[in-house]
């Protein structure tokens, strides 16, 4: 599960860095990533830690990415390491180039 965890980072740091973002005071970024206001319901886009997280599996021992808020920038070809992501939140964006394959 460590593992999973430092790949998953690894990921969003790489999306994150590439979009020039920065998680917000209120998400755990040195613990669980899906921790806090990363598995809260709320569309308050102060409390929007720029993922959202699914912690239903295996008896809520096991979350999953299931979403990205206020997409900016490339599309990075990280994003489809991110297999359960069912959400992505495109409003007042300025994305350029082209979707990779």
């Amino acid at each position: 599960m460590l593992k999973k965890f430092i790949y998953l980072a690894a990921i969003l740091n790489s999306i994150f860095e590439q979009w020039g973002k920065s998680a917000t005071p209120n998400w755990n970024i040195s613990g669980e990533l899906c921790s806090g206001v990363a598995v809260d319901t709320t569309e308050i886009q102060t409390l929007n830690p720029g993922i959202k997280c699914d912690c239903s599996y295996e008896n809520r021992t096991l979350c999953h990415i299931t979403g990205l808020m206020d997409v900016v920038g490339t599309i990075p070809d990280e994003l489809w390491n991110l297999t359960f992501l069912n959400e992505l939140v495109l409003r007042n964006n300025n994305i350029s180039g082209s979707i990779p394959e």
